[in-house]
């Protein structure tokens, strides 16, 4: 296995791959994704010495984050990769396309800064038949397919309210259709403002975003119960974040006007599963819906439960765990679970200075 190993070292030149590796990244901050025999094979050989690795990803380290592995590198899982903040990924791996597109992705959703490498030449032959062709044929079966989905809907609206079918692949948003009888409503002005977005509909359920000036970046919006609603009203920006409609039926997330959330927001409706008294049998944690008023700022980090409701002008600082109503305007909450920490306060866009 060894030998195995040593002949794809040299029929793909790696040895020499990673000296001009070395020079072109000299100081940068490496993470290595992949810890299989290749990497052991090389790391034994000591060819990444001289390399700056700050870590090391594999699927292996799912729950790890931080932590210090048998290499000694601090491992991180695949999702959080981002922590270990890297220049450059490498992928180690010896079949490495489908991963190499992965980690492409990765790094264009999370920064755009990040570079990705692999040690091992990509096939883009596959690349391409599986991004695009593959695409295709999926596709191509769905029109044949007796089961596909009926009455899925995306309109873009006006100023003036009025809607028109809109059939054209809206850019930096993907939208899947589950089930059947569901509306998509976009204003136009929205249409240019998607970055890596995604919206999954199961039956049944209405998304409406009205017009903003700001991006909606990394919005992505799982309406995975029947008859789920989410509203968003105009001139909102979001800078990555969820919105999870699971579990329970026939609930909704209402979000008002001038609205601005932080990166990793989590809003969900429902627990998805049940908590139950043993005595009275009594579900104890039913979902509720979610309204969110105008003027709202959510920080970074903010996850909010069902059944809340935020009033106008509230701020929610960083961090902090919403799982009540909050009826006073011009409040900043903050905790775990969140408190209101300051009254009569108001906040604006633009940065302190």
């Amino acid at each position: 296995m060894c030998d195995y190993f040593e002949n794809i070292i040299l029929k793909y030149n790696i040895k020499n791959y990673l000296l001009s590796f070395k020079k072109k990244y000299s100081g940068k901050r490496v993470l290595l994704y992949g810890t299989g025999k290749l990497f052991c094979t090389l790391l034994n050989k000591g060819y990444f010495e001289g390399i700056n690795i700050i870590g090391v990803s594999d699927l292996k380290y799912d729950e790890q984050d931080n932590c210090i592995n048998d290499f000694g590198f601090n491992s991180y899982s695949p999702i959080n990769m981002i922590k270990a903040n890297p220049d450059v990924i490498l992928c180690t791996l010896e079949k490495s396309y489908l991963v190499f597109s992965a980690l492409k992705l990765y790094a264009q959703n999370h920064n755009n800064s990040i570079k990705v490498e692999t040690l091992i030449p990509v096939n883009y032959f596959r690349l391409f038949y599986n991004k695009f062709i593959a695409t295709f044929l999926t596709k191509f079966k769905y029109l044949f397919n007796k089961n596909k989905k009926y009455n899925n809907v995306i309109y873009v609206t006006d100023d003036f309210g009025n809607k028109k079918i809109y059939r054209k692949q809206i850019q930096g948003l993907k939208i899947i259709f589950i089930g059947n009888n569901n509306t998509i409503c976009i204003h136009k002005n929205c249409l240019n403002k998607f970055i890596n977005s995604f919206i999954y509909c199961t039956d049944n359920c209405h998304f409406e975003i009205n017009k903003t000036y700001n991006n909606i970046r990394g919005l992505k919006l799982v309406l995975n119960a029947k008859n789920s609603r989410v509203t968003v009203g105009k001139n909102s920006l979001f800078s990555g974040g969820n919105i999870v409609l699971s579990g329970e039926n026939n609930l909704s997330v209402k979000i008002g006007n001038n609205c601005y959330f932080g990166s990793n927001l989590n809003i969900r409706t429902s627990d998805a599963h049940s908590l139950i008294d043993n005595i009275s049998q009594e579900i104890l944690n039913k979902g509720e819906d979610i309204i969110i008023g105008n003027n709202v700022w959510l920080a970074n980090n903010v996850t909010v439960n069902k059944g809340v409701k935020l009033s106008d002008y509230t701020v929610v600082a960083s961090n902090s765990l919403v799982n009540k109503k909050f009826n006073e305007n011009n409040i900043l909450i903050a905790g775990i679970p969140a408190r209101v920490n300051k009254k009569d306060i108001s906040w604006r866009p633009e940065s302190p200075s």
